[in-house]
């Protein structure tokens, strides 16, 4: 028989985040025995974050494990070790939503918002998540939406026009602020640039607050009104995230905003022609640096353009992670880090407590 949280082959783990089931079996720069002393002291999030080992547990030390387990009880986790019984949780509650429905102005990306809570948590923050080009939003990624939703959070993946990406418009062009006006426009609405035809109604924020007051109407289960502030989001309590194109919305909006925090996923690269990297990128930021993380996979085409964004970005280098694991599809690295479950650890540690 094997051990509890073993498949057939007897070394693959169940990671369980608050319940959910994550299965994942890798090792993120093996790490000492004593890395997975948790400094609990410097919070949560960096307990997890500071343990770059991800699994297998079948191979550690007992005393190892008995440090993670520490960590992640003291931090409002649960990880589900050999020889431990994991408690089950219900399903999220998800919800999708056209975005036509809750604004008739909204003509173009009429693919449905996925909606995704747990019923159980009735206040904390809400992640908004955009996904990368031509992503269909209620497709994922999910293990990283579910990780979200375990950690306490109301999640919503937003449907927005992703096509033409802003990669796809302003590196043929010699303007060196073509990329900072195309976001300005997909995202505010604002009619700054005519690369684009995206028209102010299908704007990344409109189409957030429309959905936000459909839900505040049609699911007051969900107790969708603390996250709006007289008509506007409640940006203290919303943590930005994204997938290339979206990871470069979620931090374009939170140079103008101040929000719970950033997380990046491979979060876009925008250059000129010239391969100059786009001046808002070191701008003044509304968000302050701490809030902010980001990942990269070291094997993709972009990771020394996208290392060189994260520190015009001012992002804390603690905040950064280069992956480097074998990715679920050798030829898929990009989206790697949002995809593969046995980054499990460094998304609870990106994302924190969602309660809070």
């Amino acid at each position: 028989m094997l051990p509890p949280g073993h498949d057939r082959k007897g070394n693959e783990p169940i990671l369980v985040s608050r319940g959910f089931a994550r299965s994942g079996s890798a090792t993120v720069d093996r790490a000492p025995p004593e890395a997975f002393a948790p400094q609990l002291e410097n919070g949560c999030e960096d307990a997890i974050l500071s343990s770059r080992t991800v699994l297998p547990f079948g191979r550690m030390r007992d005393a190892m494990k008995a440090a993670w387990l520490l960590a992640v009880i003291a931090c409002g986790t649960v990880l589900c070790l050999p020889g431990f019984i994991c408690p089950a949780r219900a399903e999220p509650v998800q919800l999708t939503v056209r975005p036509s429905d809750t604004d008739p102005a909204i003509r173009a990306a009429d693919t449905p918002h996925l909606v995704l809570y747990d019923s159980n948590t009735k206040s904390g923050r809400l992640l908004l998540f955009m996904p990368g080009t031509d992503a269909v939003p209620t497709r994922g990624p999910m293990k990283f939406l579910r990780t979200a939703v375990a950690q306490g959070y109301h999640v919503i993946s937003l449907s927005y026009i992703d096509v033409p990406a802003v990669a796809q418009v302003c590196q043929r062009l010699r303007d060196p602020t073509c990329a900072e006006r195309f976001r300005e426009k997909r995202v505010f609405g604002d009619d700054v640039t005519s690369v684009i035809e995206d028209a102010p109604a299908d704007a990344i924020m409109n189409r957030f607050i429309k959905l936000l007051l459909y839900l505040v109407a049609h699911d007051p289960a969900g107790n969708w009104g603390q996250f709006m502030d007289k008509g506007t989001p409640a940006w203290s309590r919303i943590v930005l995230a994204g997938q290339s194109q979206g990871g470069g919305m979620a931090a374009f909006i939170a140079k103008r905003v101040v929000v719970a925090r950033v997380l990046m996923f491979s979060g876009g690269w925008d250059t000129d022609r010239q391969g100059q990297i786009a001046s808002w990128y070191s701008q003044p930021s509304a968000t302050p640096s701490a809030r902010w993380y980001a990942t990269y996979n070291v094997a993709e085409a972009a990771a020394a353009r996208l290392a060189v964004i994260y520190r015009a970005l001012n992002i804390p280098q603690a905040n950064i992670f280069a992956l480097s694991l074998p990715p679920m599809r050798p030829e898929r690295t990009h989206g790697d880090g949002i995809l593969n479950p046995a980054y499990g650890p460094q998304w609870i540690g990106m994302l924190g407590n969602g309660s809070s």
